[in-house]
């Protein structure tokens, strides 16, 4: 299973709570306990191609501002640490060079435990599936070989 961004909680969730025995890739997590989120985030955006935004906003429109805050509540309130104990799979943790939303430290937290790989990415931003789909792809199909 995947899970990019806030979708790591999600995964990370849905995989605890199946009981199945899977490997978890979680891409850029999310919610970086140290806290700051929305600072982290325009910050982010140094790193980020310019048009990515563009793409993002029409998805952002659609959902309004209402669901986003609720997203943004939810993956604040699931605690990703605790969460990952439940998963009976090896858990990888990708993370970027130039990400900031998510910081290293907490990515190697993330992957301190046994059954768990952090994974480091060189060049590479937060949201970099978006914009590097086949370095991407390797990398999950690196992980399933």
């Amino acid at each position: 299973m995947v899970g990019l961004s806030f979708g790591t909680q999600a995964a990370a969730a849905a995989l605890a709570v199946s009981g199945l025995r899977s490997s978890l890739l979680l891409v850029s997590p999310t919610v970086d306990p140290a806290g700051h989120l929305l600072r982290r985030w325009v910050a982010q955006g140094r790193h980020e191609p310019a048009r990515l935004v563009a793409e993002q906003v029409p998805d952002w429109r659609r959902a309004g501002p209402r669901r986003l805050a609720r997203l943004v509540r939810s993956a604040r309130t699931l605690d990703l640490e605790t969460t990952l104990t439940g998963v009976r799979g090896h858990v990888y943790v990708a993370h970027a060079e130039h990400d900031v939303i998510g910081s290293h430290a907490w990515a190697a937290q993330l992957a301190s435990t046994p059954g768990r790989t952090l994974l480091l990415v060189a060049g590479a931003a937060h949201s970099r599936p978006y914009h590097d789909a086949d370095r991407f792809g390797e990398l999950v199909q690196d992980l399933h070989r």
